[in-house]
This record gives structure tokens, C-alpha cells and sequence, in this order.
């Protein structure tokens, strides 16, 4: 072995439990819409918002089709500036940060261990223990996994098809921190 697979290479390790790989801008921007996406308090405020503002639009107007107006243009409003956000705002933040984070444009390597994950790239090795992350977050492309409110290490599920574990990171992750948010 040469260059980078040299340098991760450690004989003692069980393949099945690690996995090289290469960052690119569709993990980015599957990670930035997962965490941008709401979550059930979210939706849950956004549901007593909608009520308050909606009764409070059929109390002050009086005549009917002047409230079913300016509902449905709060409504329309609301589903466009959401589908920008999710859509176009995000996935640009995400390509700007992926640009410009040199460590992303990295070889890594994860591995699965009892105590935890363990991170390496030809910076360094880092272990994080289960009771480093607070919470994690999973949808069909990637899973997210927080070491505080607002940071999080994303691990794309196109790993599986390399060859790691993400069955048993997910199994690793309910048994420690509980079921994703």
C-alpha cells in the first residue's frame, strides 16, 4: 500500500467496521438540508402561529372574503420563502462552506468502535466517545450526528455501499443517545 491507504491502513482493525472516503458537495448539501429541515416542535409552532395569526385576521376583519385573502397570501408566502430556504439558500451555503473548508477536500477514514467513532485523516486521529454527541438525525441520505446544538459530523449512508456499518452506527446511536429528533 501507498500514499494516503498506507497511512490509514492498521492491521489490527476489522474492515467491516471502517471506510475510506472523500467528501463531496452532494453530502454538503444533504447534510445543511437536514439540519435546516423542521422538526416536530417546529412544525408544532409554526401550527399555534398559524391558528393565532388566523383567528386573529377573522376577528379584526369582518367581512369574510378579506381574512380567506390575506390567509391564503400569508400561506403562499410561507410555503415559497420555506421551499427557498430548503432549496436554494441552503444547498448555496453548503457549497460555499464545502469550498471553502479545506479539511472537507480530505481523505478520511471512519471506524465503528464499541466506545464510539473514531475519525482520521492526514491531520490526526480523533476518537469522539457515545457520550460526546448530544443528539443525531437521519433521513434517506445522510445522518447527522451533534456534538453540540448548532455542530454536527455527517456521515453520507452512500458509505453502506463502501462497506461500513451504518446499520449498526444507527443501532450505536439509539442505544446511547435515543431515537433521532
Amino acid at each position: 500500500m501507498t500514499g494516503i491507504a498506507s497511512a490509514f491502513h492498521d492491521p489490527e482493525e476489522c474492515d467491516t467496521d471502517s471506510v475510506e472516503f472523500q467528501y463531496v458537495k452532494a453530502d454538503f448539501i444533504a447534510a445543511y438540508q437536514l439540519h435546516g429541515a423542521a422538526t416536530r416542535r417546529v412544525w408544532a409552532l409554526v401550527l399555534v402561529l398559524a391558528l393565532v395569526m388566523g383567528g386573529a385576521t377573522f376577528f379584526h376583519l369582518r367581512e369574510v372574503t378579506q381574512p380567506i385573502l390575506a390567509v391564503a397570501v400569508v400561506l403562499v408566502g410561507a410555503v415559497l420563502g420555506t421551499l427557498a430556504f430548503a432549496y436554494v439558500i441552503l444547498p448555496w451555503l453548503a457549497r460555499r462552506t464545502f469550498a471553502k473548508y479545506p479539511l472537507s477536500h480530505l481523505a478520511h477514514k471512519l471506524v465503528l468502535r464499541p466506545e464510539g467513532i473514531t475519525l482520521q485523516s492526514p491531520r490526526g486521529i480523533n476518537t469522539l466517545q457515545w457520550k460526546d454527541f448530544i443528539r443525531w438525525r437521519t433521513n434517506s441520505k445522510t445522518i447527522l450526528i451533534y456534538t453540540s446544538p448548532s455542530t454536527f459530523i455527517h456521515f453520507p449512508t452512500r458509505l453502506a455501499k463502501l462497506g461500513f456499518p451504518m446499520d449498526r452506527l444507527k443501532v450505536g446511536l439509539l442505544r446511547e443517545l435515543g431515537p433521532s429528533f
